[in-house]
């Protein structure tokens, strides 16, 4: 089979799995532009549980001392 052959039936492979994935070959630029917005959303929502975490943990720490603080002035003063 001729290279020519072989290239054109791959062109034409690609082509259609592309189309069926939902991407519009006529406006190649729309679609890398639409790729490249959801690379910036999926990179910056990726710290987002990071932070999440830390914020969880930075009030439970302190609500936790306090309840022990709490508990053990309760114990010394003797229910005062």
């Amino acid at each position: 089979m001729p290279n020519n052959d072989i290239r054109k039936i791959v062109r034409e492979a690609v082509q259609e799995t592309l189309a069926s994935l939902g991407f519009d070959l006529r406006q190649i630029n729309e679609t890398q532009a639409d790729l490249l917005y959801l690379r910036r959303l999926r990179k910056s929502s990726q710290g987002y549980d990071e932070r999440i975490k830390l914020a969880v943990i930075s009030v439970l720490i302190p609500a936790v001392l306090y309840l022990l603080w709490v508990a053990l002035k309760s114990l010394i003063m003797g229910g005062k």
